[in-house]
């Protein structure tokens, strides 16, 4: 039943209640995955308006409490990466306001979805660890670690006491190694 379903076409109207109805599912870690997969590529393969991402992610969170979260982080930091960040980027460098109006609504999204990731950070501590080891684990390679994603979730994530000063640390690090490997390409 799970692999019929994790094989339907998702679309916009069964997304957010699919994704509900998985939270009262009982899965073994390698279904659990599967599902977290499949609602991830549905990211990009279901055209979300902005309104509807923070409800979704939210439900993915609730989901992914315990197990998987970082694939969520990455798919909704790749998602970001290629809608809004790439749009921000192109409009810098040209004057070109065509498909801007929805990059405000993505703006309010991005950060609706990082209040409701440092709420469920908040109760789940393996979502902050996994995050963390995530990080740590890429942190020499600033070019993954300083997208203004991952910046903005660790630094909102700094807020909770209990993280702070281990979050600040690995911030750190990353813009350190930034300046090593910046000085490195310059001699």
């Amino acid at each position: 039943i799970i692999n019929t379903i994790c094989a339907m076409k998702l679309n916009l109207h069964t997304l957010l209640p699919l994704t509900c109805m998985w939270i009262d599912v009982t899965l073994s870690d390698e279904e659990h995955e599967k599902v977290v997969k499949t609602l991830c590529l549905a990211l990009k393969k279901v055209c979300l308006p902005p309104s509807q991402l923070p409800p979704f992610i939210h439900q993915l969170l609730i989901l992914t409490k315990n197990r998987n979260s970082n694939l969520v982080i990455l798919k909704l930091r790749d998602y970001l990466v290629e809608n809004l960040y790439s749009k921000l980027e192109k409009s810098n460098d040209s004057e070109d306001t065509i498909e801007s109006a929805s990059v405000p609504d993505l703006i309010e999204a991005e950060s609706v979805i990082i209040f409701h990731i440092e709420e469920c950070a908040k109760y789940s501590r393996s979502l902050v660890t996994d995050l963390i080891k995530l990080i740590k684990s890429i942190q020499s390679l600033p070019q993954n670690c300083l997208d203004p994603f991952i910046l903005a979730l660790l630094l909102s994530l700094s807020n909770i006491a209990m993280y702070e000063t281990e979050i600040l640390r690995i911030i750190k690090t990353i813009i350190t190694n930034c300046f090593i490997e910046m000085e490195y390409r310059h001699n």
